[in-house]
């Protein structure tokens, strides 16, 4: 129901503007999937691009001459340097295939560079 989508994010206290912790842990027990919401109807997909940026987006960006300048060595547009762009979920949009997603570490590998190549 609404006021059980409603419980899960949490109840703040107007005075603190926090959550509460207990509450939203004893909601969050209280509440049962429903046949809409089972999990078990998802496959879930592993990610096997090896890269900061998948082979299919870095082509298109290539195409496309859309890039950051922190992705370019001598102004060339160079894939290992190129970072995948956020893109917001769209219901007319494709779902992702396992070679455009990226495993945990390679996630990890790209924050990393971000922070030490980017922001430093």
């Amino acid at each position: 129901s609404e006021d059980q989508a409603v419980s899960l994010h949490g109840r703040r206290n107007p005075k603190t503007k926090t959550l509460n912790r207990q509450q939203l842990l004893t909601d969050f027990a209280a509440f049962k999937l429903t046949e809409t919401m089972n999990p078990n109807q998802y496959q879930r997909k592993r990610g096997i691009c090896m890269h900061m940026c998948s082979v299919h987006e870095y082509s298109k960006r290539l195409e496309q001459d859309i890039y950051s300048t922190f992705e370019t060595d001598d102004g060339k547009f160079l894939h290992h340097l190129a970072v995948k762009e956020y893109q917001r979920a769209a219901a007319d949009q494709e779902e992702s295939q396992p070679e455009d997603l990226r495993p945990s570490i390679i996630l990890l590998k790209t924050v990393q560079y971000l922070f030490n190549e980017l922001v430093q």
